[in-house]
């Protein structure tokens, strides 16, 4: 209860604030080419795309791995006033899960990729791992209707999914829980 409580805020519809869905269930492989320099390469739904920094992020390569992936935009709000906590997360060396965000320059309301980067780099907190879903292929692939969007991926690959803005604590306590620590596809 407390966590739906804590979720009632964002820049979209508060609809659907929790759902539950696998990302990682795909053994195909995902094109090493990409079209563009940021193109979005996917397959049933495997996340392969480019960072601000040209470093190609697979989904699949993080199998085993707890990821808070956060999706957001540069007009949310929400999301520009978590911009520092999310840079503190992203930099703390106790976490025991990977941080990424993902942007869609092109869709909806978002800037074009060349005007994201030059916005971007000029924000005081931006040492985080963005990666870039040029026209929001992976966004609408996922259904993301409202920013921020928060996915926790345990380590079976199976996902939370909340909307809204959470803070460090609640992140934490999140990848702490249960619910992100069960059982693993190894039987342990």
């Amino acid at each position: 209860i407390l966590m739906v409580t804590a979720l009632n805020s964002g820049c979209a519809p508060k609809t659907a604030i929790v759902q539950e869905t696998a990302v990682l269930t795909s053994e195909e492989s995902v094109s090493e080419q990409p079209a563009e320099e940021t193109a979005v390469s996917e397959s049933k739904g495997a996340l392969n795309l480019l960072d601000l920094d040209g470093e190609r992020f697979r989904l699949s390569d993080y199998r085993g791995k707890k990821i808070y992936m956060k999706f957001w935009a540069s007009w949310c709000t929400v999301c520009l006033a978590g911009m520092e906590e999310l840079e503190a997360l992203s930099q703390d060396p106790d976490r025991d899960f990977e941080v990424v965000t993902v942007v869609s320059p092109g869709y909806g309301n978002e800037m074009n990729l060349e005007d994201f980067r030059k916005w971007f780099a000029k924000q005081e907190h931006h040492n985080f791992r963005v990666l870039i879903d040029e026209n929001g292929e992976i966004a609408q692939w996922y259904g993301i209707r409202g920013y921020p969007t928060a996915f926790f991926i345990d380590p079976n690959g199976a996902v939370k999914v909340f909307q809204g803005d959470l803070r460090n604590d609640m992140i934490r306590k999140v990848f702490g829980s249960e619910m992100m620590n069960g059982e693993t596809s190894e039987g342990d």
